[in-house]
């Protein structure tokens, strides 16, 4: 990447606090993140890793299958039908969508236009020569040209699913490093119940949490042990805050700020996790403790 930038992926399995942390992070004057914190077109269906190393869906096995077999048979100079996805994705739904809160969000708050143009056509003339080379270089420029760049050395996108594809990522960029958030699961299975895209009862809810966490571990195997963090989310906001805090700043290698550090004090009180509310927001919390067991157990036998 030019300039050295160090890239950073924040991720867990949706509703653990990957996007406070990157709220928290871009805080520090020598990190940039937002406008979006999720940038989408790396680890999207169509997204980068999928032009580079196929389609990783896991509730398909045909499709997975079929495409790892597009990938290894067909050269990046004839991936007309992948490439042209990404670009109608780029332009489409990256490009300006609605967030979870029902804002008008996307990559047009990032760049302009004129280089959204500029940086696709690039990319379409090197992708044939060398498809993870200009996918790198599409990264780096993109970021290049960011409206808010102020030569910042980090840069983190707090995409949730980003842990669970961090594996490719790592491919993809070998000097990444990986902060995977983490929460007790049966507080995120009452916040999952709450959002429009969520299952809708606090089995299926788990059996979500259960499946996630086991594809973000298997995948964060393939990745040295010095570039990932792992941070429980109440141990970072309750339990232990100024131990976990100098965690991250160590693991990015970055000093304290008086702006992280105002943001981290002001933004992040120890009462902004509430720790065991699912006991007052599911009924037969007692039924889910016991799923909750089982889950762990399998998890442990696993990894």
């Amino acid at each position: 990447m030019p300039n050295d930038t160090q890239l950073v992926f924040s991720g867990g399995t949706g509703r653990s606090g990957t996007t406070i942390v990157g709220k928290l992070f871009a805080k520090h004057p020598e990190v940039r993140g937002g406008l979006p914190y999720e940038v989408r077109f790396i680890n999207d269906r169509f997204g980068l890793l999928d032009l580079c190393f196929g389609i990783e869906d896991y509730g398909s096995l045909w499709k997975r299958f079929s495409t790892s077999l597009y990938i290894n048979y067909v050269s990046p100079r004839n991936r007309r039908l992948l490439v042209n996805k990404f670009e109608e994705c780029f332009r489409g739904k990256w490009w300006e969508r609605r967030n979870r809160i029902d804002e008008l969000s996307g990559l047009f708050r990032s760049i302009t236009l004129k280089d959204r143009e500029e940086i696709l056509e690039i990319f379409k003339r090197q992708f044939p020569r060398d498809h993870i080379q200009a996918s790198r270089n599409f990264v780096s420029d993109f970021l290049n040209r960011q409206r808010h760049n102020q030569g910042e050395k980090i840069w983190i996108d707090t995409t949730p699913l980003n842990i669970s594809v961090s594996d490719r990522i790592y491919l993809l960029f070998p000097q990444a490093k990986f902060v995977h958030m983490k929460r007790d699961g049966r507080d995120t299975v009452a916040s999952v119940l709450k959002e429009k895209w969520g299952p809708k009862n606090p089995q299926a809810a788990l059996r979500w949490w259960e499946h996630r966490m086991m594809i973000s571990l298997r995948a964060l195997r393939a990745i040295p042990a010095s570039q990932v963090l792992e941070i429980n989310l109440e141990d970072l906001v309750v339990r232990d805050r100024e131990t976990n805090y100098d965690r991250l700043l160590d693991f990015i290698g970055v000093a304290d700020s008086k702006e992280m550090r105002t943001y981290f004090d002001q933004n992040m009180p120890s009462d902004r996790v509430h720790i065991g509310k699912y006991r007052n927001e599911i009924s037969d919390w007692k039924k889910l403790d016991q799923a909750y067991e089982a889950s762990l157990e399998r998890l442990e036998k696993l990894f």
